[in-house]
């Protein structure tokens, strides 16, 4: 069955040319291409919508918001940008875009990528049919449901007892143009404000902040599905943590990321953190330090294994470290 994906683009744009030449040997998405001053006009029967963004998203939001209302049911929209500021994308994504691309980064692979998740977004959506709401079965995402830990209790864990565990590491990085700018007092703040933050952000996860130390920190996860829960956590204030540095801390230079995760068993200590060590713990320590890049997430070939399909799909294979499979997102 083909997808049918409505594109509207602005005049004599060269977008229709571009789709059509990367899509050329995949027959199961058809596009419906409207220039801006045919919106009047459109069949509006796409479930996804494209958009070329004109400037930016003042100069555009308005033809967003016209084009979403004259949809039966609220499309899943996806904008195409030439603008490169991060801001850019966090106000389309505020403002219900699903995703958005980068023109220059175009590619099937891409595309792929991007249609698979809106409309994994659709399939599970509520459908509204004949005023009542129906909605839908996606099997896969029940089967794949990841359950959030309830009732953890950390305190009836015993001290210097071997567990099955999956740790988390995680550095805030200040770019190389903001050192300077922030006081030594400021960037304590700072840092201690994200400490802040992941400790409330990985709680509802069945994790918790093991030990940190300035600008990171080590996360363990024990209870429940804690492969699975770490990634899903990771993945989570990923996509958080521009909003984070921006918003909430107020910051010109947005601050950079770094987490990589393993899992398998390892010592627990309840208070003598300090002094925490084990070769999981320093397996995944070595992973952030010497294959992680910015706002890049590391897991091993042993998270990997044991990840949700849902999740599985946001790693992709990249090299061996210590004979050990890393993917990364």
């Amino acid at each position: 069955m083909q997808i049918e994906i409505d594109v509207y683009h602005l005049a004599n744009s060269r977008l229709p040319d571009k789709l059509s030449k990367i899509t050329a040997s995949n027959r199961s998405w058809k596009f419906n291409f409207y220039d801006y001053d045919a919106l009047e006009k459109s069949d509006k029967k796409g479930r996804i919508v494209i958009l070329e963004e004109e400037d930016s998203y003042i100069s555009c939001v308005d033809v967003f918001d016209a084009i979403v209302t004259k949809y039966s049911i609220y499309p899943t929209v996806i904008i195409f940008t030439v603008n490169r500021e991060l801001y850019n994308v966090v106000r389309w994504m505020r403002r219900g875009a699903a995703d958005c691309l980068w023109m220059g980064d175009l590619s099937d692979q891409l595309l792929k990528n991007s249609f698979k998740s809106a409309l994994n977004y659709i399939e599970s959506k509520m459908d509204i049919k004949a005023g009542r709401d129906e909605r839908k079965k996606d099997n896969l995402y029940e089967e794949d449901k990841i359950e959030l830990p309830q009732n953890y209790d950390w305190d009836s864990l015993k001290d210097s007892e071997n567990y099955e565990m999956t740790l988390l590491s995680i550095s805030a990085v200040m770019n190389k143009d903001a050192v300077g700018i922030y006081s030594k007092a400021t960037v304590e703040k700072i840092y201690e404000q994200i400490r802040i933050e992941i400790s409330a952000a990985a709680a509802p996860f069945g994790g918790k902040i093991w030990f940190w130390n300035n600008n990171g920190g080590m996360l363990i996860f024990h209870f429940g599905d804690n492969a699975n829960l770490a990634a899903l956590f990771s993945l989570y204030f990923a996509n958080k943590f521009f909003l984070l540095t921006y918003e909430k801390l107020k910051l010109d230079k947005p601050l950079n990321y770094k987490m990589s995760i393993d899992s398998g068993k390892g010592l627990y200590h309840k208070t003598d953190t300090g002094h925490i060590t084990s070769e999981l713990l320093n397996f995944t320590v070595h992973i952030q330090h010497k294959l992680t890049s910015d706002n890049e997430i590391c897991i091993t070939e042993r998270v990997y294994s044991k990840l949700s399909g849902r999740i599985r799909k946001y790693f992709t294979e990249s090299e061996k470290f210590q004979d050990a499979l890393i993917y990364k997102y």
